[in-house]
């Protein structure tokens, strides 16, 4: 399934439960109609990059030493795979599993189609001001309150850039209290996995008959 999942699907499959949820969401931000003008306006009304004009993210080559567009086998020739990573069908990601940083890269037939990022959830304000420092001012911000199994309440920040060939989402949480998320992924890969979202949804469409 990984060899051929959207990006979306790779990013919902990391968190433990609620991935159709999350799922659901990556796809209405970044896959439909509204994420399409977004893109087309360049930026939501309320940002100050809204210009008219799409905005080209200071990562459009590739993620650190990785290119976008790279194989696995790239991968490993540019990172220190054998002390650092273990790569399998679609993914390459931390040797240690379950630690609260660490960084997970997804390949979509064969090729870097999207990072994600994991990190302490206390480490979430400075890693929000080095985005905002890196990319500028999100496309759009969203709060939302989450609850623990406890009862607690907690409130949980949402970033979102709309780049002409990158977007990046930026969460303090994911599905754990203790550990934050950014995702980056391919703009193509998303077109691509939205068309074919589409493709595949007309198919199943009960023919009509008189």
């Amino acid at each position: 399934m990984l060899q051929s999942a959207s990006p979306c699907e790779l990013w919902a499959a990391e968190f433990s439960d609620g991935q159709a949820e999350h799922l659901k969401r990556c796809q209405q931000e970044l896959e439909g109609p509204l994420y399409e003008e977004k893109l087309r306006l360049g930026a939501s009304p309320k940002s100050p990059q809204s210009k008219g004009q799409l905005v080209e993210l200071p990562i459009r080559e590739g993620f650190e030493t990785v290119r976008w567009g790279a194989s696995q086998e790239e991968f490993k020739a540019v990172v220190s795979y054998g002390d650092t990573y273990q790569c399998s069908v679609g993914i390459c990601s931390p040797k240690t599993p379950g630690t609260s940083d660490g960084k997970s890269f997804f390949f979509t037939e064969d090729k870097l189609t999207s990072v994600l990022w994991h990190f302490e959830s206390s480490d979430y304000s400075y890693m929000r001001d080095r985005f905002l420092e890196q990319y500028g001012q999100p496309t759009s911000r969203e709060t939302k309150t989450i609850q623990n199994a406890f009862g607690a309440k907690f409130q949980n920040e949402h970033l979102y850039w709309a780049g002409k060939t990158v977007t990046i989402m930026l969460d303090r949480f994911d599905e754990r209290l203790d550990r934050g998320s950014a995702m980056f992924m391919l703009r193509s890969a998303l077109r691509e996995s939205a068309t074919k979202r589409r493709d595949d949804q007309k198919k199943k469409k009960p023919v009509e008959r008189f």
